[in-house]
């Protein structure tokens, strides 16, 4: 299923909190989402290496998902969440 997200703005506010969690970080490069706090609303993920590349891209509905940012360089990216009322979050995700 496709779902249309409205725009949101870049990475300039990285507090935003829609209570998702993203874990373990520092990682190995895998990552796992608990979005339980959504409540099996659908969300956008996007991952950024510093650069402003899309590496990854994923829509999901689910409440626990992994994603796996091994095959990619760097050990600095960022992610936005987005959920399908617009709401954001992001952050860093550190991969040793």
């Amino acid at each position: 299923m496709e779902v249309s997200y409205p725009q949101a703005g870049g990475f300039g506010n990285l507090t935003s909190d829609l209570g998702i969690k993203i874990f373990p970080n520092p990682s190995s490069g895998i990552y796992q989402i608990d979005a339980n706090a959504l409540n099996n609303k659908s969300y956008l993920l996007q991952v950024y290496d510093l650069q402003g590349r899309v590496l990854l891209e994923r829509n999901s509905e689910s409440p626990a998902t992994e994603f796996d940012l091994r095959p990619f360089d760097g050990k600095l990216f960022l992610y936005r969440i987005v959920t399908e009322a617009g709401r954001v979050q992001s952050g860093r995700l550190v991969k040793e």
